[in-house]
């Protein structure tokens, strides 16, 4: 958010809009797969390849070296993130 929608945000916020904030996110059902990578937590049965994209503003390479690392994926680092869709 930038600061200047920050701004107009703050102007505008009160006890209605955090009521509305809070009840939506009380309402939200759980993250179905918040589980989903326990099970990779061990060698997998064939070998992996994580493609960590590096030009992308809002990658975290940390995180992808990480899970590659728990089932022994190999990792690749893209420095142009959207290099596959870009024309030659």
């Amino acid at each position: 958010m930038s600061a200047e929608l920050a701004t107009e945000v703050d102007a505008v916020h009160d006890e209605v809009m955090s009521a509305a904030v809070l009840a939506l996110y009380r309402s939200a059902r759980p993250h179905l797969h918040a589980d989903g990578g326990r099970e990779l937590d061990g060698p997998a049965p064939a070998p992996g390849l994580v493609l960590v994209p590096t030009g992308d503003p809002v990658a975290q390479p940390a995180l992808d070296h990480e899970a590659a690392a728990r089932p022994g994926a190999r990792t690749e680092e893209l420095e142009r993130f959207w290099a596959a869709c870009e024309a030659s």
